[in-house]
């Protein structure tokens, strides 16, 4: 029999059946509003207050956490083969209203995921599998979500215990790993396929059984897949089998805009706040993107677009350009140097780094924004893109599945990466800042858009599959 509905936010959100729900989030357990959270600790975020009032849920949150030395050393080598082989017995367990947390700890005091090294990460990630995947078999809950797949815990293992686990794939780590490492020269189902004839050598390096292996074993042992775009999708498909059998396992649900955190009247009186700060005329033209500081975001090629703009005398007057954020994982300290050298070269465009916002302040510069830009190589949805369209922000993006997945006509431009150039970039860009009847237009309709895509859309229809599950289960 249903239960009455419990409402949350402006949507009514419900489970028809008691669900016992594990989430794991390799990234997650963080407030997003004090500290950068990639993608997945995002969602994992507003999955969380989207679910934790609603009647016949019981979530427990398993996350990385802190020793618990005096001295903040790494793990004595007992403790060490305990996490290794996944027994530990140093987590910890803490609550808030509705949710129970369970910390695995994996880090020092000061360190994140975001920050480890190479070959440092991938020992966290073996870690993190193993006493996550120990802990779901004592919880042994009626479904397991995870945030992660290098990271995330034993599919087979768990499939091999009747627990189903359903993955959240804000990043294909196979396809990621294709346009970052090898430059798009060998597709990912090349990779795959040469993966599984050099796979069985003992010396293959580990990151690479953490990339290959474990979507492997996902796409193999896991009764749904969750991908946010129908791009997305078709490249499981096209990498593993374009098949019936995968095709319906693969569940696209988009993000959506999030629930709004401040009315209207609370983000128009930050922006004067803003103006101060940064120094702005009301009437000032700003550009503004919004993301961690790394290679695959590419924050360069709007640097490179801005160069062209001042070579050819096409820049309007007084333009300010923010590139928010702050450098993460492995390559991101050097990129921020790289973006920092590069923005020396401009000469009329005022260009700022503000480092991470959040909170209000975020809300205030995405709606002071003339246009939101982003341009990464890999974007499997674009939170920050559906956010800056919920302020009635107009976005120019590179072709990704993420920003084909988000932008629709009259609310932004999406730039075929097929024959990209700084110039059409930057052609784009200006088209949006010079012509204000035009940017109305697209203003007007990217602030309906976010109105009908909303994240309490998506978080209900995940607890349709799992209750789906669930009854398959019993």
């Amino acid at each position: 029999m249903a239960k009455k509905p419990k409402k949350n936010g402006k949507c009514f959100l419900m489970a028809d059946k008691n669900l016992k729900i594990a989430m794991l989030a390799a990234h997650g357990g963080s407030d997003s509003n004090k500290i950068p959270l990639g993608g997945g600790a995002a969602i994992c975020e507003r999955l969380l207050q989207a679910w934790k009032n609603v009647d016949g849920l019981e979530i427990t949150l398993i996350v990385p956490g802190y020793y618990k030395t005096q001295s903040n050393a790494a793990p004595t080598i007992a403790e060490e083969s305990a996490l290794e082989s996944g027994y530990a017995n140093i987590e910890s367990e803490e609550s808030i209203p509705k949710i129970n947390i369970v910390q695995i700890p994996l880090l020092k005091e000061g360190e994140t995921p975001c920050n480890l090294s190479e070959f440092r990460y991938a020992r966290f990630c073996r870690q993190f599998e193993k006493a996550s995947t120990k802990k779901l078999l004592e919880l042994k809950p009626d479904i397991a979500i995870t945030h992660d797949i290098s990271e995330g815990p034993n599919f087979k293992q768990l499939s091999k215990h009747n627990i189903p686990c359903i993955p959240i794939f804000h990043v294909d780590v196979v396809d990621f790993f294709c346009r970052m490492y090898l430059k798009e020269y060998c597709t990912p189902k090349k990779c795959v396929n040469m993966w599984e004839k050099i796979s069985f050598l003992p010396i293959v390096p580990d990151i690479l059984r953490l990339v290959f292996d474990k979507q492997a074993d996902a796409i193999r042992y896991c009764p749904k897949l969750i991908v946010p775009s129908q791009g997305m999708k078709q490249i499981l498909l096209d990498t593993y089998g374009n098949n019936d059998n995968l095709s319906s396992k693969i569940e696209v649900i988009p993000w959506g805009a999030p629930t709004p955190q401040f009315s209207h009247s609370e983000i128009e009186d930050a922006i004067p706040q803003i103006n101060s700060e940064y120094n702005l005329n009301p009437e000032d033209p700003v550009i503004v993107m919004l993301s961690r500081i790394s290679p695959e975001k590419a924050q360069n090629k709007l640097i490179e677009a801005l160069s062209w703009g001042e070579q050819i005398g096409r820049m309007p007057s007084n333009l300010t350009v923010f590139i928010c954020g702050t450098a993460s994982f492995m390559q991101g300290p050097k990129f921020m140097r790289k973006l920092q050298d590069l923005s020396q070269n401009l000469k009329r465009v005022r260009l700022i780094f503000p480092g991470h916002i959040g909170g209000l302040k975020k809300a205030a510069i995405l709606s002071r924004a003339t246009v939101f830009v982003t341009t990464s190589k890999h974007e499997s949805y674009g939170l920050t893109t559906m956010e800056a369209m919920q302020q009635g922000t107009p976005v120019v993006a590179i072709e990704t599945p993420g920003s084909l997945q988000t932008i629709r006509p009259h609310t932004g431009v999406v730039i075929p990466r097929q024959g990209y150039t700084a110039q059409k970039l930057w052609h784009e860009i200006y088209n949006i800042l010079i012509n204000p009847n035009y940017r109305q237009i697209l203003s007007v309709h990217a602030k309906l858009w976010s109105e009908q895509e909303t994240f309490l859309k998506a978080a209900q229809k995940i607890l349709h599959i799992f209750e789906s599950i669930s009854q398959t289960q019993k």
